[in-house]
């Protein structure tokens, strides 16, 4: 089943990756082999059935099980790569001041449409550069960069902090304190 929001990328003879339950440590390959056209309706979320060819000689796959499915939409081989969560690093507020007074590359900006962009690390580590970039296919844990930096520049990426988060008590908080 696949939401409304989706659908359009789904073209029939798409590769498919997908696990089961079952088998949580197995992939298993598979391709589209048609999109139903009958919409179905689920707590006002409208989606449709996808039927997948599976090659399931060994039998392991029994009806009922439930998968956990991607369907590959696009690839492109020796791109240019950041982490997806990249392009979420801020700055720390304090930091953000020092950043603010870099001048960095004026380009059109639509108000609806924020410029994505990418801090670079500098020589001091207290001072990263701020980079608009363009962004190419996007993926859950990559995205293709078109322009905006090159080969080697040593991206800036969001991170769990080690330190545990102190309570108003001052104690540390139980999920943090084992990270630590």
């Amino acid at each position: 089943s696949v939401d409304e929001a989706d659908i359009g990328q789904v073209r029939e003879g798409q590769s498919v990756r997908f696990t089961v339950d079952a088998y949580p440590d197995s992939s298993f390959r598979a391709s589209v082999r048609q999109i139903r056209k009958a919409a179905t309706e689920t707590q006002n979320v409208v989606s449709y059935f996808v039927i997948l060819d599976v090659n399931n000689e060994d039998g392991r796959l029994l009806p009922g099980m439930t998968a956990n499915v991607e369907i590959i939409t696009g690839v492109k081989a020796n791109v240019l790569r950041v982490p997806t969560n990249a392009l979420r690093f801020r700055p720390r507020p304090e930091d953000r001041e020092k950043v603010a007074k870099e001048k960095t590359p004026k380009a059109p900006v639509k108000k609806d449409d924020p410029q994505p962009m990418l801090y670079i690390a500098s020589a001091d580590a207290f001072k990263p550069t701020k980079r608009l970039v363009k962004l190419g296919l996007e993926g859950d844990e990559y995205t293709e960069i078109l322009s905006g930096i090159k080969t080697g520049d040593k991206v800036l990426v969001r991170a769990k902090s080690l330190k545990p988060k102190l309570t108003p008590a001052g104690d540390a908080d139980e999920d943090d304190a084992a990270a630590s």
